[in-house]
């Protein structure tokens, strides 16, 4: 072994020496500006790429060349097939008009952690994406009596919204879990409840709620309530030319509580096996004067559960009544088999998921809270 003087990163001299001529040629040499081949491609790739073009016409991804297409070209007119087209409305009034411009090419984004996911893996295929995000008033949680939810509000502004805490926990329990906390801060209620997943954790909360969603399209505003609004598998009672510009939860009686439960096969940043909101209303004596189920990643559809709701109703909560409601929820439900759970599995764990979240409604309806 050749001897030589150690430097400070511990090689020697003679070893440095040995290593210089075939030392990354990507820094040029005193006089001289050589590239290797792959830096080189890269440079003539960048004086080959189109001009930009306006934020408001950007596309966003292609199958094919770059090309891009003014949102003015004219009614009907619509992107060729392979291209995604960006746009921006500034009001409620633009971006319905942009919907009934492009038609079923068009898909409204908002936080995008759903949209831009189905689109890159091909469930959907959208031409135009209509970005709502800049739209005044679609955000935020205000109370008066009832309250009301702008569709862009965040998953994590409503876990730690003090007003939702208070009126509806359940559904800061269920916005706490949807995802990690990146996507909680950028994925929306709005977009939850309309890409009307079934396993969408806040659906069952702003089913036991009571909720309402308000829809505006060219025709004007409309309402539409919860138990209405979830009609199918990925699908919601939303015209294709209206978008949610509001979520309300009416005000709920004294001595009202509710909770969230959910299982996955991890505790954070998973979809559910099986989520389950309740609310229960009591009297001072401890009957049950209102009692609202609903289950979410066990049917088609986020769901009540009726059957359940009308054996609580009138009960103490005796265990004979929370295991009958149990084997009527186990009935009305209709799960499949997929890579996160058996159906038989999720139909095994609903009757003690009841029995728990019961427990806690009933318990936040004894202190008054929720």
């Amino acid at each position: 072994m050749g001897r030589g003087r150690v430097g400070r990163n511990g090689d020697s001299r003679r070893d440095r020496g040995s290593l210089g001529e075939s030392r990354c040629r990507c820094l040029p040499r005193a006089g001289r500006q050589d590239h290797p081949p792959a830096r080189e491609q890269r440079l003539q790739d960048r004086a080959r790429a189109p001009p930009a073009v306006p934020a408001r016409h950007r596309v966003i991804g292609t199958c094919g060349p770059a090309w891009t297409q003014s949102v003015e070209s004219g009614p009907g007119t619509r992107p060729e097939e392979g291209f995604v087209e960006f746009t921006s409305a500034a009001s409620v009034e633009e971006a319905t008009a942009l919907l009934v411009e492009y038609g079923t090419a068009a898909q409204i984004l908002a936080g995008g952690t759903d949209v831009m996911l189905q689109q890159a893996r091909g469930e959907i295929s959208a031409g135009v994406l209509i970005h709502i995000g800049r739209i005044p008033g679609l955000v935020g949680i205000t109370g008066n009596g009832s309250v009301r939810i702008g569709p862009l509000t965040t998953h994590r502004s409503l876990a730690r919204s003090r007003l939702v805490l208070m009126t509806a926990p359940a559904l800061a329990e269920a916005a706490a879990t949807v995802g990690g906390w990146q996507t909680q801060a950028v994925g929306t209620i709005g977009g939850n409840v309309c890409n009307a997943s079934p396993a969408a954790d806040t659906a069952a909360p702003l089913l036991v709620a009571g909720a309402s969603f308000e829809l505006t399209g060219p025709r004007g505003t409309r309402t539409v309530v919860g138990d209405s609004f979830f009609i199918g598998r990925r699908q919601t009672a939303r015209a294709t030319d209206e978008i949610l510009t509001a979520i309300v939860l009416p005000h709920h009686p004294e001595r009202t509580g509710d909770a969230y439960l959910k299982v996955g096969r991890r505790s954070a940043m998973e979809v559910a096996v099986v989520g389950l909101a309740a609310r229960l209303t009591l009297d001072v004596d401890g009957t049950v004067e209102g009692a609202r189920i609903a289950a979410c990643s066990v049917a088609p559809t986020p769901m009540r559960i009726a059957e359940a709701e009308e054996i609580l109703q009138g009960s103490r909560m005796e265990s004979e009544a929370i295991a009958a409601a149990g084997e009527a929820l186990t009935r009305a439900v209709s799960p499949i088999d997929d890579a996160r759970a058996t159906a038989a599995y999720r139909t095994r764990v609903l009757p003690g998921l009841l029995a728990r979240a019961l427990g806690v409604a009933a318990a936040r309806a004894e202190r008054g809270v929720g």
